[in-house]
Order: structure tokens, then sequence, then C-alpha cells
């Protein structure tokens, strides 16, 4: 493949992913967060405080509680928008605080102890218990509370608290089922929205009746990416928002990209080789499949390496065993399908590798490809990327490069081996 980083040779790149993977891994072992929020002293936050963007008195108490000080550039922009009602569209790139963003405005907006008042849409199960989470430490503080909408709870009572978040399909099912009256709600989130009016699936097909049903509500989309056939449905839905759209799309800033070369067998191989010669704090490993994330799985722990696991047909009481043994680190790999792929901050995590690239029947999902490696580099903080790349992957992959402006940088798994041994 043509790289316009032949200025290294693959030594030289082994060598300085080898030693700044390990200088991060370092870092994080010396001061390990597990907490979802910017701190103060990352370099993603600017001058202005909290107090300066409209928020209560409670809520900036809140804020400082859970120590967060200053707002970074989406907070400091999006908050006011959204104190001021306004309908508001925002591309942000992983790990820019966005959670935080929309929390401030919705807790900024409602009232404690009347019924549910705002709505937070998610695509995943995993990442409705993280917003949930993150909601919910703020919240506290201002006497409102959280719902967290999952599939398989069964929920008898009305559901009386503030703020519901969980997945399309639960949320529609507890208006139908009239659980959750929705008339009175004022706010809808739809955090990672270019998936969510994706209406070629049902996950679409239900957030488009959710957000007809409160068709008078305050609308807030958040994602990291937006085709351009989304940012029509969005004007349909909410045609006067505020939008702020980045000019394209492209990799957070701060990760590091390589590749190798490598299919079939020698794919297993080469990622037996990364674990075991770089010093790797955590990683997400992203395959294509349930199969292969099966296969994977055997072969790691063959080898003695404990294994988190994620795709769409485990038992949902699996997937939540999974997730909480990854945050608690109490597992090193994660090995996923496209179901952790949005939104998911695992502090620690440090290395993405890229399995199988987002490559399905032939066509390259540049959007999955930015989910993913936003998966590293949270907040600020450094992050590494490591795809594999077949024989006839290699033009797909360098439309990735030229679409999102990055040059990625390959090496050899010999390469790796022959700096480990110089190590020595």
């Amino acid at each position: 493949m043509n790289d316009t980083s032949l200025i290294q040779d693959d030594k030289e790149v082994a060598r300085e992913l080898m030693a700044q993977i390990k200088q991060d891994t370092s870092t994080i072992a010396s001061r390990i967060d597990t907490t979802v929020g910017v701190k103060s002293e990352q370099k993603l936050l600017v001058a202005e405080h909290f107090s300066e963007t409209g928020l209560s008195v409670d809520l900036l108490r809140a804020l400082y509680r859970q120590g967060f000080e200053k707002p970074n550039p989406i907070q400091k922009s999006a908050i006011p928008h959204i104190l001021s009602k306004h309908n508001i569209v925002v591309q942000s790139k992983s790990g820019t605080g966005k959670t935080l963003a929309y929390t401030c405005g919705i807790l900024g907006n409602i009232m404690a102890g009347k019924e549910a008042q705002a709505i937070v849409i998610t695509p995943t199960r995993e990442l409705s218990t993280q917003t949930a989470k993150v909601i919910s430490q703020v919240a506290q503080y201002l006497g409102v509370t959280v719902f967290l909408a999952l599939k398989g709870e069964i929920t008898t009572r009305a559901i009386n608290e503030e703020i519901i978040v969980g997945c399309p399909g639960m949320i529609l099912s507890l208006i139908q089922n009239r659980k959750l009256g929705y008339k009175g709600i004022k706010m809808v989130v739809l955090d990672e929205a270019d998936a969510l009016l994706d209406i070629t699936c049902s996950m679409g097909a239900q957030t488009y009746q959710i957000l007809k049903l409160i068709a008078g509500a305050q609308m807030i989309f958040f994602s990291a990416t937006y085709s351009e056939e989304r940012k029509h449905t969005i004007d349909f839905f909410a045609s006067d928002a505020i939008k702020m759209y980045e000019e394209r799309n492209g990799k957070p800033e701060g990760i590091k990209l390589f590749y190798i070369e490598a299919e079939g067998d020698n794919k297993r191989k080469a990622l037996k080789s990364l674990y075991e010669y770089l010093s790797v704090s955590q990683m997400i490993i992203f395959v294509n499949t349930k199969a292969t994330v099966n296969y994977l799985r055997k072969k790691l722990e063959d080898d003695l390496h404990s294994v988190s696991c994620l795709h769409g047909d485990l038992e949902k009481e699996e997937r939540d065993k999974a997730v909480d043994e990854f945050n608690k680190s109490n597992t090193k790999i994660l090995l996923t399908t496209d179901v952790f792929s949005r939104g998911m901050d695992i502090p620690q995590v440090n290395l993405i590798v890229n399995y199988d690239l987002p490559i399905y029947k032939g066509v390259a999902s540049t959007q999955t490809y930015i989910h993913r490696i936003g998966r590293s580099g949270r907040f600020g903080r450094m992050g590494f990327v490591v795809d594999f790349v077949k024989g006839d992957e290699c033009e797909a992959y360098l439309g990735f490069q030229n679409e999102l402006k990055f040059a990625s940088k390959k090496f050899t798994i010999r390469a790796l081996e022959e700096v480990a041994e110089e190590m020595v």
C-alpha cells in the first residue's frame, strides 16, 4: 500500500508505537480515574467557568461536587443554547464531553418533583446505562431522579422520574403501554443521532415515532458524524435548529494511527504478538461478526488472557457483566462487534485494534471507523489504533485516510519483535 509515512521504516514506526503506548500506560497506572468527566487539568478545557454559561447556583454546586470546574468548547457552546430552549444539532468528536453538555442543559430546564420532562435516547443498552449513571451523578444533588429503561426489566408502575434514558424500542413500548406519559415531555436528546435516525432499521422507525409523538418538545441532537441524509432528516423534525456542524468528519485529535498488513490466520498471530510486546493498559478489539468474537475468545483464553465479550446475541445479564468487568479493569481485553463502537467511555483504554475493518459487503463505513477509534483518546488523552488490513482492503483503507485526512503508519510484527529484542 502506498503510504505517506515512508520517511520512517517499519522498525522506526514499531519503536515509536511501543515507546508511546508504554509511556501512556504508565501514566494511566499512576492516576487511574474511572469517573466519566472532564477534569480541570485536561487540555480540552477552556478558561471560562460553568458559572458563565447561565446555570443555576444549585446546579453549579452539583457540578463542583462532582469535580467539574470549567466547560470545554462543546459544553461552552451548547449549554447556553439548550438553556434558551433552542433546538440544537451538535457534531462533536468522541471524548469531548457531550453527555455533560446535555446533562447541564436538561437539569437547567426541568423541575424536580414533577412528571417525566426529558427523554434521552441512545442506540445501545450499554450507552444507556452509562448515560443514566452520568446524569444521576449530577442530578442527585438537585432532587431530580433518572429512570433507566432497559429491555427485559419489568415495569408495572407509572414512571414518575423526571428524566428517562433508554433505547428507542423500550421507550416507545413504555409510552404505548401507558407507563410513560409523554404529554409532559419538554426535551428530547438523541445521543448518537446518526444511528438513531437510520430509517432502514427498526431502531430508526421507533425513533421517528417518538419524535412525532413529542413534536412540540425541544430537540437536541448529538453525534460525532452526520451523513447528508441524516441532516435532511433533522431538518424535517427541527428545521429551526441551531446547527454546529464541523466542516468534515474527522478522527479525534490525539489518536495515533498504525496498521499492519495481515489476513487469515496471520491476523490472529499478529494479535497475539501485539498483546505480548506492547505495554497496554486496556484494549478493545473490534470484529465484524459474532462468529469471530467466539473464535477469538477461545483463542485468547487458550493463551490465558482474561477477556470480556460483547455482541448482539448475548443476554442482557451477560452484556452488563462484560461491560462491568471491563470498566472495573477486571479484564484487560474487550472483544466486541460494533455494539460497543458508540459513545462508551472507559478512560483507561489506550489501544483499539480493528481486527476486521468496518467493511460490510464490500462497502466501507467511514462513520463506523470514526466511532470505533474514538473509544480511545478520551477527554484529551492520547490514544492508539492498530488496523489489520487485508490485501483486498487496501483501496478501502486508503479511502478512510483520504476522507478523514490522516496518514496511518505501517509496521510489521517482525519489526515489533526485533525492537522488543533490542530492548531486552
